[in-house]
């Protein structure tokens, strides 16, 4: 996120041949409403503290031990209450939402703290005579699953980037989950007996499938020997956000929006020119926004427009897999300013080699550093390395992931805007082509942190920054944005 060593400034220009040393930062203004917050919450805090003040001191004066105990239960519920009020207060200081649920698998919850995690429900039963039981050997059937279908489910899964990097046994469990899912089955019988598996090859089963969109958690039961809490069996099904009726609905309802989309994308066989085109569709017609609805799948995106950052990678993968070009999600945290929070984006295959996207991070609504138009699309993770990604995500490993080291379909790269030094000419092509072709942004990035700190200074100095010398004669104003940690520019037109 642009919040982290990043600097948003705007240069006024006094008059048409003069540049103007007026700087401001938004910034600034960002803080005073912080100090605002803080003594807000600071408030809110003593209040509750007087609260419990008053509790404490009716408790004191209460004559009998009948009416001590009574207050006494009265206290410890008013202090879980106010416990959760400072909670509250607390996360609004920090600017996050947390969410406390049991956890093991594999969806995000909301966003600048996505969880990137599934709900999760263990129940256990006393195992009583063999396993699997007629029950469970019936259900099986019922849903459809045999041997011979997960045979056949593997062999369709093969290809799969998640799929391909689990053994042999982990695979047959991956096609019997996939087969659950896809049927909205519940309590069916697994061939494990491996809590730590399932939770794996669950999280694997849905950062390979973005198409199924209807899971909002899962859950297992454990049936267990009374003597020994040995597990002798496991059943497992999924927790359903919609009815049967309504999934086939929202199916319909998503292949129209995606035909849609993708009956827009350029006649190319370029893959790099077919991800750009769908990586700018997300940006520009999505809204970033906590507590969505959908917000962990791709009905957010696809059907409403506004979502967080898991619906943001999910929605990529499922387009980018509908045009066969291989894309998978992959969460970790990522590093907003203020420490590292949950967070979602991709992997791609593009023209042959693996590269990073981050959808969210394209997006200028959810960075809140636009100065005016919020159309405006932030290229600085499109295609990028391991090495560009780890400056300020940390990617969770459930499988081992590629390690991605080409640069030949990088945006920099591919539109000249990549600089090894201080290059006028090179200037002004980026900024005449992003006029010519009517774009509101210029984006271009430096190699190392001389040439960014140098290029800041060219540009930008107060007493002889050439900005001016590049935006349109009538501009007035030079809105921009640096990032240090990506070596990036964006400045607006």
């Amino acid at each position: 996120m642009y919040s982290q060593n990043s600097e948003r400034t705007d240069l006024r220009r006094a008059n048409s041949n003069n540049r103007s040393s007026d700087c401001t930062n938004p910034n600034n203004t960002n803080s005073i409403k912080n100090i605002s917050g803080k003594r807000a919450v600071k408030s809110k805090l003593i209040a509750l503290a007087a609260a419990c003040l008053v509790m404490t001191s009716t408790l004191l004066s209460a004559c009998s031990m009948e009416d001590v105990n009574e207050f006494a239960k009265d206290v410890y519920d008013g202090a879980e209450e106010l416990k959760k009020d400072a909670e509250e207060i607390i996360s609004d200081v920090a600017g996050t939402s947390q969410t406390s649920t049991s956890t093991s698998g594999n969806t995000g919850s909301n966003s600048t703290s996505d969880s990137t995690k599934l709900q999760e429900q263990i129940l256990e039963t006393i195992a009583q005579g063999d396993y699997p039981t007629k029950e469970m050997q019936d259900a099986w059937e019922e849903i459809g699953l045999s041997d011979a279908m997960i045979s056949a489910i593997q062999k369709d899964q093969a290809g799969l980037y998640y799929y391909d990097q689990l053994s042999s046994d982990e695979q047959s469990l991956y096609a019997q989950i996939y087969h659950i899912l896809s049927n909205q089955g519940e309590e069916i019988y697994v061939t494990t007996t491996d809590m730590d598996e399932i939770e794996k090859v669950q999280q694997c089963v849905s950062n390979d499938h973005p198409e199924i969109f209807y899971v909002e958690g899962y859950s297992m039961n454990r049936y267990m020997t009374s003597n020994s809490d040995e597990i002798k069996a496991i059943t497992y099904g999924g927790k359903y956000s919609l009815s049967k009726e309504e999934i086939a609905s929202r199916r319909v309802k998503l292949q129209e929006a995606a035909d849609a989309i993708i009956a827009g994308m350029p006649s190319t066989t370029d893959e790099y020119e077919i991800v750009k085109y769908f990586y700018d569709y997300i940006v520009l017609n999505t809204q970033y926004q906590l507590d969505c609805e959908d917000n962990q799948n791709i009905c957010s995106v696809l059907l409403n427009k506004v979502s967080v950052c898991q619906g943001y990678a999910k929605t990529l993968q499922y387009l980018l897999q509908r045009v066969g070009i291989t894309c998978e999600m992959v969460s970790g945290t990522a590093d907003t300013g203020s420490g590292g929070t949950a967070h979602a984006w991709n992997f791609v295959k593009v023209n042959g080699n693996w590269y990073y996207v981050d959808p969210t991070w394209g997006d200028a609504s959810f960075t809140g550093s636009v100065p005016g138009d919020t159309e405006v699309v932030n290229y600085a993770y499109l295609c990028v390395t391991t090495a560009d990604l780890s400056a300020t995500h940390v990617t969770s490993e459930v499988v081992k992931l590629p390690e991605c080291t080409a640069t030949a379909d990088n945006y920099f790269v591919r539109e000249n805007a990549l600089f090894d030094s201080v290059d006028d000419s090179k200037l002004r092509s980026v900024f005449d082509t992003a006029i010519n072709e009517g774009r509101t942004c210029v984006t271009f990035k430096c190699t190392d942190s001389a040439v960014f700190n140098e290029m800041k200074t060219y540009l930008f100095s107060d007493d002889s920054g050439a900005i001016f010398e590049y935006l349109p004669i009538s501009a007035t104003r030079a809105s921009y944005l640096s990032h240090e940690a990506t070596l990036t520019f964006m400045i607006w037109l």
